[in-house]
This record gives structure tokens, sequence and C-alpha cells, in this order.
């Protein structure tokens, strides 16, 4: 599988993008997740509390708004044959029920791979186009389901793309940075939630990459011990990662809108974001390795 690292992603999506010139757009607003010690979203952080560079260079933090926006969330369920375990296709099942019933915005559904689905409504069962890209010979073409239902979305910073998957992309027509280019000029977060025997993560090191581009990142709901347990899955362990992953993706949609005193421009710009250490402790902090160009900003 090609290793890209996570700088040179986003060096590839900033170059790639067509080139225009840079004009201000109003002030750049970064959407992120902070995320304390245990995993759930950490409240009540103030514009002194945020350290920002863009481009390199500081900037001041003027506002801060905390909570659940609107967002549009898009779930894609791999149907590759190592999904056909019934157990692992039930958990994927009950793990996209969680979102239609939780998420904050609109919500897309989709299955790819064999016997692939159109993307369609959660909550009507309206269906959006014709079927994702099923690759060839059934493998798993994640980028190119990805793909194919962005181009069927109108995404735009901040909406959320969930891959649901036990096995990196084998298909693809398109490359990691293709998709990593089509989620940075979207804006949008890309989680990746892993299930046997892609728990142990070894095989996918380049969509944890583009994930933690994007300010989302992989989520494990279940570990099995493959010494022990083979990949075979229980009803009680189904269970118990249906309400580890919808703690998790809840914490995450708690969202922190910073803004800058910096212009936002219509090109994605190199993005750091640091929380106070006092105050963040041993979290994490889940912010977009480049700022959302102004073409990606929801009016």
């Amino acid at each position: 599988m090609l290793k890209v690292s996570a700088g040179l992603l986003v060096l590839l999506c900033i170059g790639a993008l067509p080139a225009v010139a840079a004009r201000g757009c109003g002030p750049t607003t970064v959407q992120l997740t902070v995320l304390d010690q245990g995993g759930s979203a950490l409240p009540g952080l103030t514009p002194s509390d945020f350290k920002v560079w863009i481009k390199n260079s500081t900037t001041n933090v003027t506002a801060v708004d905390y909570g659940l926006f609107p967002h549009a969330t898009m779930v894609l369920v791999s149907k590759s044959p190592t999904m056909g375990q019934s157990l692992k296709m039930e958990m994927a099942r009950q793990m996209t029920q969680a979102m239609v019933a939780s998420a904050p915005g609109a919500i897309m559904v989709g299955t790819f791979a064999e016997n692939a689905s159109p993307l369609e409504d959660g909550r009507s069962g309206q269906a959006a186009g014709a079927d994702l890209a099923a690759g060839s010979d059934n493998r798993n073409a994640i980028y190119d389901a990805v793909l194919a239902g962005m181009s069927k979305m109108k995404v735009h910073r901040g909406d959320n793309i969930v891959l649901i998957t036990d096995s990196p992309d084998d298909g693809s027509k398109a490359s990691p940075s293709d998709l990593s280019q089509r989620l940075t000029a979207a804006g949008a977060r890309l989680f990746v939630v892993a299930l046997p025997p892609a728990s142990a993560l070894s095989n996918m090191q380049t969509l944890i990459q583009v994930a933690d581009a994007t300010g989302g990142e992989v989520l494990v709901p279940l570990h099995l011990d493959a010494t022990t347990n083979g990949i075979n899955i229980t009803p009680t362990q189904v269970d118990g990662a249906v309400t580890k992953f919808n703690h998790d993706f809840t914490e995450h949609n708690n969202i922190y809108s910073i803004e800058t005193e910096t212009d936002n421009q219509d090109r994605p710009l190199p993005l750091r974001v640091e929380v106070d250490r006092r105050k963040l402790g041993g979290g994490r902090v889940l912010a977009p390795a480049v700022t959302a160009p102004c073409s990606a900003i929801q009016q």
C-alpha cells in the first residue's frame, strides 16, 4: 500500500489545487475538536486558551463559539468480501443507525464494493443518485467511493465523512493524494471506523494520515486478540463496540469554531493549533492541517 506522510499529503493537496490569485474573504475561522484525556469533549475554553499559526505566522484569536453545528454527515460502509461476517455487518448497521439518530444535520448513507447501494437520505430513504463505485473484482475501492459520494453531496467546511471498513483501499483508480486534495478543497473531516481485523491499523497508515490531516481520525471501537479469538465477533462485543463508537463520535461533534484576525484566502494555507496545556492536560486537539478555502464555507 502506498505510504504518504501527513506533511507530504498537505503539500500535495495545496500544490494540486487550481492556481488562483489569493484574496481575502473575511476572517479565517477554524473548526476543531478538543478532547480531554478520557476522550470526552473539553468545554469552557476561551480565545486566550488557543494559539494558532497560519502559514507559520501566529495570529490572534478574536472569538470562540462552541457546540453542535448543523454539519452534514455522509456514511459509507464497505461491503468488500472481508466484511462478509454477519455480525460485522450488523455492527456497521447499528453504528449507522446511531449516526442517523444523533447527527446534528443532514445525513446521507451508502455502501460500496460488492452489492453497492445508492447514496440515500438516512432519514427519508430518498436516493441521491446511482450506486457508488464498486471497483474491479469487488475490491475495496475506498478512494473512488468517497470521491463518488462527495460528487453527489454538496460538502462544506466541517461536514463529516464517515467510512466504515475492515481493510485498506486495494482497488481505487484515484490516489490518496486525490482524496486528500478533494477533502482539503471541501474543508470536510474524514473519520475511519476500523473494524477487525483492521483494528490493528498496521495496514491503514495512509488512511490514518488522510483522516488526521482533515481534523478527523481513525476510530477503533473494538479490539480483538487475534491469538485467542481470531476475528470472530460475538453479539456482546457488537453491543459494546456500538456504545463506544456512539460516545466517541458524539464527543467529536462538539466543535470549537475559532475566529482569527487573519483574512481567509481562496486557497488553503498550512495551519497549526495548540491549546493551553494547563487546561488540556493529557487531552488532544484535532484540527485540520490546512485552512478551509473560501469556497468550502457554506453560505
